[in-house]
């Protein structure tokens, strides 16, 4: 977001000494947060369905987190504790990352609408809002990655839509180019972070007015003087008033800039360590912009949630973005830096919107990925049974056979085929399986046996239709054992039905059974010699023992 800031261990003695400087200098400079009241109804806070979270009414009637200054829950990572929150039982996760100086109850007025159809979490970043501040290296930017990428994993247990607005847009983007496998979707708002060279038409000079303190102390001062000059500015910077100020700027709702988002980015920035965190982030370089869209894996989903009001990240911005990975998606809002709190009633359908539309997609990518795994393996059992892939070419008008006639009226797509393939084939094999039970009913059995087989046998049709089965049954290498099959069904129901001899049907079925083994044996690369040669073989050494 804006200019805030935080730690874990003591700072060095030099830089007390400092602080210590500074701090006379700048005495009269004190938090006075208090000094309106926070919200309406924060006595009537009600409950949300996540851990010491709780919802509120604002004074305009909005529904919102209900700020708690000593933070939500802690998870460590690294020796360090986390502060993060989370709302929402079902739907898919989303991970909320919050601007510079800002902290997870930025996302106020997202969280509560969002819970409803999502799992929602919101993250302090290390070493701003109500995690510690340890005095880590911050250069790359990439320990705030890390520490995402490890949230996902053990608290959120998976992959989430990641929503980043400013610095937290980078971070989001970071994730995603480092750690694909856990970010199923990107959401920028008013993004932050440097494009390489000859994009410097991208992000024009601030005016005077719009650029921070720092940022003009920082154009000219030395290394020396820099750290100086850098801890004075943070100190004038964490002031309530100056925070309301700064706020004013990029905010086009002045409504939002109450005393509890003041108090949310003041009250972090008084710990012992926020003004060296703060040194240190500012002055580290991150990856370039183009740098990480050009690592996106191919497919990445990304939304651009861009207020065309910010007087930082401009819209010229998000164009670049759009020419550098056009697959994006934009959306621009009539909103400040951070359109999340400023705009909250456009941000939260739109939100909603993507996030349901990218469950879907991936619903349907999913059926797609399983119907083209469907369809090779349809190909493969065609090609495998000796059926080509290839349809028929269709006969001239006049010349057509009543087989090919017949394939014509019966025209299916892949998809029924396939599922008459396997309801007839496992349909046969159910019959076939069941057919013991009436074995001391040879009738009966004999009966329930051969229309298993003719089931099973019945399926090829659909994977090769009526003119191409009818070609294969009568193959040389199978048309043996096509004959003999064919005459021993006819044998086995006529003598079932009509001449009602149990032995007759026996017999018949061994003969069924044989000739079926055999002609699947067709299907098989040298099906037939093994067999013989195996036989043979067997035939050989019992005539040898007589």
């Amino acid at each position: 977001m804006h200019r805030g800031f935080m730690p874990s261990r003591s700072l060095s003695r030099r830089d007390l000494g400092i602080i210590t400087t500074v701090s006379a200098l700048t005495s009269g400079i004190r938090p006075s947060v208090a000094e309106e009241p926070a919200s309406d109804s924060r006595n009537a806070a009600e409950h949300a369905p996540g851990s010491k979270v709780s919802y509120e009414i604002d004074a305009h009637g909005r529904e919102r987190l209900a700020l708690r200054l000593d933070g939500w829950d802690t998870w460590k990572w690294n020796g360090h504790s986390i502060n993060y929150l989370s709302a929402g039982t079902e739907g898919p996760a989303v991970l909320l990352v919050h601007g510079f100086g800002a902290s997870a109850y930025h996302w106020r007025y997202v969280v509560p609408q969002l819970a409803r159809s999502c799992r929602v979490f919101a993250i302090d970043l290390l070493g701003f809002g109500w995690s510690d501040k340890p005095l880590v290296d911050y250069s790359g930017y990439n320990v705030w990655a890390d520490q995402c990428a490890a949230f996902l994993q053990e608290v959120v247990g998976g992959p989430a839509v990641v929503v980043g607005n400013s610095m937290g847009g980078f971070n989001a983007l970071n994730m995603a180019a480092r750690t694909p496998d856990l970010v199923s979707g990107v959401v920028l708002m008013n993004a932050a972070g440097r494009f390489d060279a000859g994009s410097a038409s991208v992000t024009p000079v601030a005016t005077p007015a719009q650029r921070s303190l720092w940022a003009g102390l920082q154009d000219t001062a030395g290394t020396f003087l820099k750290r100086r000059a850098i801890y004075l500015s943070f100190l004038v910077a964490r002031d309530p008033r100056r925070i309301r100020s700064v706020l004013k700027q990029v905010y086009v709702g002045q409504d939002s800039i109450d005393a509890d988002l003041v108090t949310s980015i003041a009250t972090p920035a008084q710990n012992p360590n926020a003004a060296e965190v703060f040194y240190r982030v500012i002055t580290a370089s991150g990856e370039s912009m183009n740098s990480l869209l050009g690592r996106l894996h191919k497919g990445t989903r990304v939304l651009l949630l861009w207020g065309s009001k910010d007087p930082w990240c401009v819209p010229a911005n998000a164009s670049r973005i759009m020419a550098l990975y056009p697959e994006a998606e934009r959306v621009d809002l009539p909103s400040g830096h951070c359109p999340h709190d400023d705009t909250p009633d456009l941000v939260i359908p739109e939100l909603q919107r993507w996030v349901a539309g990218l469950r879907q997609a991936r619903f349907f990518a999913g059926r797609a990925w399983t119907a083209s795994m469907a369809s090779n393996w349809f190909d493969r059992l065609r090609t495998g049974l000796g059926m080509e892939v290839e349809e028929p070419e269709p006969a001239e008008v006049g010349n057509q056979t009543l087989l090919s006639q017949l394939d014509e009226a019966t025209t299916l797509t892949r998809t029924q085929r396939a599922v008459g393939f396997a309801l007839c084939a496992g349909l046969g094999l159910l019959l076939s399986f069941l057919a013991p039970l009436f074995v001391l009913r040879p009738v009966k059995f004999a009966m329930v046996y051969t229309l298993g087989n003719l089931l099973a046998i019945g399926s090829s049709l659909f994977l090769a239709g009526p003119s191409k089965q009818w070609a294969n049954m009568w193959h040389s290498k199978r048309r043996l054992a096509t004959l003999l099959y064919l005459v021993s069904i006819f044998g086995t129901l006529a003598s079932a039905l009509a001449l009602h001899s149990a032995l007759l049907c026996i017999l018949f079925i061994v003969l069924q059974t044989c000739a079926l083994l055999w002609y699947c044996l067709s299907y098989i690369p040298y099906g037939h010699a093994m067999v013989m040669r195996f036989a043979g073989r067997h035939f050989d050494e019992a005539g040898g023992q007589w």
